[in-house]
């Protein structure tokens, strides 16, 4: 068979697929929890380039004093 045969979602079609959503309050609490998640990540970030300044600073003190 030569050729293909690519099928298309149109918007229509689309509209006709049911989704299923969790109750609202399951939604919130998936909120909270990436919420949470993210403010951990900043806060890891911040640390690990708060950790590279420190040391930066102490070679540079170290090798300042030879």
């Amino acid at each position: 068979v030569m050729g293909s045969t690519r099928l298309k979602l149109n918007q229509s079609s689309a509209k006709k697929i049911p989704i299923k959503l969790p109750p609202l309050e399951v939604q919130e609490r998936i909120i909270e929890i990436l919420d949470k998640a993210e403010r951990v990540k900043e806060l890891r970030e911040e640390s690990i380039k708060k950790s590279e300044e420190l040391l930066k600073s102490i070679f540079h003190n170290e090798f300042e004093k030879k």
